[in-house]
């Protein structure tokens, strides 16, 4: 039995006592007893001498209120949908002429367009020219060195090289990002092509195939040698005043 008028908190702590949680909140911390608070009378009652304070605190007059704020969780699209709505029609109610003042800033944007002198329209239309070209050019920039890390990957000998040989016309780019098909399709068509651009593993790489009508790479000689020949060996014999047939020539004379 406590002889002093202190709550069971602080009588706790001056005897040097530990504090049980009367609870936990859902993220495990535990609630203490408020220290300092009004006595306990005996009863089991707190607070004030008139016990229905207590009632109220739970429940009572405020306990509408209370339930109407109380998180509801969402179950099901229908409830997401009311919920959002709520949302928008509040956002709206702040900016009630929204609709009128978009609306009138569009008339005057096309108000301007429709006064603006020939030398606006004129910088208007080179600083859009100005723009579509940089654009351009760091699209180029992009498909370049996509395409050039898709020729590595595909052991090309030189990936620079193999870059201005593809055929890159077709390759997109959209908000900044590569069609990477694309570049990889072109480098596998330059690689069936010309495979000599690729390594091969062995050092040296497969080379373009000679042309036969180049020089004569058969074992028997081209027509154009041959008439070379006979031609040479006429003029020979027309010099030395013998047969035209260089063959027969040597024979007859021995």
């Amino acid at each position: 039995m406590r002889t002093n008028n202190l709550t069971p908190a602080l009588d706790a702590f001056r005897r040097g006592l530990p504090v049980k949680p009367v609870g936990y909140l859902p993220n495990g911390r535990a609630v203490y007893p408020i220290a300092g608070g009004a006595p306990d009378d005996g009863d089991g009652k707190g607070g004030d001498d008139n016990g229905d304070d207590g009632g109220k605190d739970k429940g009572g007059d405020n306990g509408g209120a209370d339930n109407e704020d109380k998180f509801t969780p969402i179950t099901s699209q229908a409830d997401l949908d009311k919920v959002l709505g709520k949302r928008l029609e509040r956002e709206r109610g702040k900016f009630p002429d929204y609709d009128d003042l978009k609306k009138k800033a569009e008339q005057y944007d096309k108000h301007l367009e429709e006064t603006a002198t020939e030398q606006e329209k004129a910088v208007k239309a080179a600083r859009q020219e100005g723009e579509n070209a940089a654009v351009e050019r760091t699209n180029t920039y992009l498909i370049n060195a996509k395409a050039e890390v898709a020729a590595a990957t595909a052991k090309f000998r030189n990936p620079a090289t193999a870059v201005k040989l593809m055929d890159l016309s077709g390759v997109t780019v959209t908000n900044g990002v590569v069609d990477a098909a694309a570049v990889k399709a072109a480098a596998e068509k330059l690689a069936e092509s010309d495979p000599y651009l690729v390594d091969t593993g062995d050092g040296k790489g497969r080379r373009p195939s000679p042309d036969k009508n180049q020089g004569g790479s058969d074992d028997k000689p081209s027509a154009s040698v041959a008439a070379g020949r006979d031609a040479y060996a006429e003029q020979k014999a027309r010099r030395n005043g013998g047969s035209t047939n260089s063959g027969s020539g040597s024979s007859n004379n021995s």
